[in-house]
């Protein structure tokens, strides 16, 4: 009979959650510029890491991981925008001019419909996917995100947040439908002036 070894193994460490990289970098990380990338994002995550989440505790933390992320990728705007084609420098006012007008239609008192005003964000950003597919997440940002920014703000309304869900299905939606159509027709894409 085999004797069992008195002596247990020793349970593995737990790995430092600390230095797990967050969704918010993530996601900074596909946004920005190349040549800003590496520092930025690596000087977030060690304040973040050393800084933040030691004195203010793991959720106050993201909410400052967001902000920054959030006034990382305003600044990083005008880089997009001097690199970005003619189409995109045409279609970002009137995707923010969109943005802008439906927050300021679902904070009327007066309107009540909020069926009509996502099918609204999603059919804008369908079609501005439509027109500009390389970029749908900018579609669904530029005009998706006013609702919840004037929601949370001033009435602490996170459910607001489902208008990003709405432009976000349909930007990505007309630009797969603009995808497909450029995959089925490849002959008239190529033959046009």
């Amino acid at each position: 009979m085999k004797q069992a070894s008195s002596r247990q193994s020793e349970p593995e460490p737990l790995p430092d959650r600390h230095w797990k990289v967050p969704w918010e970098l993530r996601l900074l990380e596909k946004v920005l510029p190349s040549t800003w990338r590496d520092a930025l994002v690596g000087d977030l995550l060690e304040e973040w890491t050393t800084d933040i989440v030691p004195n203010y505790g793991r959720a106050r933390a993201h909410w400052w991981l967001a902000w920054q992320v959030g006034l990382s990728m305003a600044a990083s705007l005008p880089t997009h925008f001097r690199r970005a084609a003619l189409m995109t420098k045409l279609l970002l006012p009137i995707a923010l001019l969109m943005g802008g007008f439906s927050a300021f239609v679902d904070s009327r008192p007066t309107w009540d419909d909020t069926g009509v005003l996502a099918f609204g964000i999603a059919a804008v950003c369908a079609f501005l996917g439509a027109l500009g597919p390389k970029r749908p997440w900018l579609w669904g940002l530029a005009v998706g995100l006013w609702i919840p920014l004037y929601e949370i703000s001033l009435h602490g309304n996170y459910a607001a947040s489902m208008a990003l869900l709405f432009a976000f299905a349909g930007a990505y939606s007309g630009a797969g439908v603009c995808r497909l159509l450029i995959h089925a027709f490849p002959a008239a894409v190529n033959n046009h002036p």
